[in-house]
């Protein structure tokens, strides 16, 4: 008991007049300790059980999981806009009526407006382009849900939830050093 004494008084006579400091034990200086409050820095959610989904199916994909694309509308390909769909480019050509020549209005003030049709350019004469947003398959992933069922409504679909004493750190402030790491 009397050295015990000794050895606090030498302790602190050598800190009050060379500032020692000696690492903390509990943390071994490091100034952490491992979170005991949860593993890995997260709780898993126990209305989903880590699933991040609920039982209830997606009213919107009618639980497939898989919607029609929001740009082609399921049908896979785009109406072309240079022919309007209809494949053909329609030409139209001012001809005399006396020459039957294309229309010079130097030298006549007859004339007549026939049409010509040549293949889209643009579409190959298809009248219609591949969706680049679904590559032609007409459907998208059901972005409101996870495989037809919607998304757990406690932890948004995440599964899991942040420890809030780590912050998911894993690691806490040593509480005898203060975070320190010596004494």
């Amino acid at each position: 008991m009397k050295n015990k004494y000794l050895l606090l008084i030498l302790f602190s006579f050598c800190f009050l007049l060379y500032g020692c400091k000696f690492e903390c034990e509990t943390c071994n200086g490091k100034g952490k300790n491992k979170c005991t409050e949860c593993q890995g820095g997260h709780f898993e959610c126990n209305t989903c059980e880590g699933s991040g989904t609920s039982e209830i199916q997606c009213a919107i994909c009618n639980g497939s999981g898989v919607k029609d694309c929001a740009s082609c509308e399921g049908y896979k390909n785009l109406m072309c806009h240079f022919c309007s769909g209809t494949g053909q480019i329609e030409t139209i050509v001012q001809i005399d009526d006396v020459t039957g020549e294309v229309f010079d209005p130097a030298n006549s003030t007859w004339y007549h407006n026939e049409s010509t049709f040549s293949s889209c350019n643009n579409c190959n004469g298809a009248g219609g382009l591949r969706c680049d947003l679904c590559q032609g398959s007409g459907t998208a992933d059901c972005k409101e849900c996870n495989s037809g069922y919607k998304y757990c409504e406690d932890c948004n679909g995440y599964g899991k939830f942040l420890c809030p004493t780590c912050y998911g750190e894993t690691t806490v402030k040593c509480r005898d050093c203060y975070g320190y790491g010596e004494k």
